[in-house]
């Protein structure tokens, strides 16, 4: 759990740079921050399918994906009501940058609720790509 808790941090972040400099300044993602996102999301959800599939145990993925969400949901309650710098860096590095293109398409939802979104749009991405890995590998084993 704990690999893939520091392959999830690493994967973020080249994206976070990508969306940093809108995300920082509040601005209006532009395209290269939507496709940034969209790419980060088909990312996330590749490698789910792959880690489901190869583990023929996609419950261990999901179980990961559960956890890291948990901890995301709490990082954006803590960050946007304790407001503290420790708490918001992380959490706006890790969580919310690969995903600031998706304000595209909620441009005025609050900022609060628009954390909550992307973290379960991030955790729906998880679900479906083990899911799909799942069927795959039961597939493969069949034939």
């Amino acid at each position: 759990m704990t690999m893939k808790l520091l392959l999830a941090v690493l994967l973020s972040v080249p994206f976070t740079i990508i969306n940093f400099n809108a995300y920082l300044k509040g601005n209006a993602p532009s395209a290269v921050h939507v496709l940034s996102t969209g790419l980060f999301l088909l990312v996330w959800l590749a490698w789910a399918f792959y880690t489901s599939q190869q583990d023929r145990k996609p419950s261990l993925f999901i179980r990961f994906s559960s956890v890291y969400g948990l901890i995301s949901i709490i990082g954006v309650f803590l960050m946007y009501f304790v407001e503290a710098w420790i708490i918001a860096v992380p959490v706006g590095i890790i969580i919310l940058g690969p995903v600031y293109g998706l304000r595209h398409f909620m441009p005025t939802l609050p900022y609060e609720a628009f954390g909550y979104a992307c973290v379960l749009i991030v955790y729906a991405a998880s679900l479906i790509g083990a899911f799909i890995g799942e069927l795959s590998s039961k597939r493969s084993a069949k034939a």
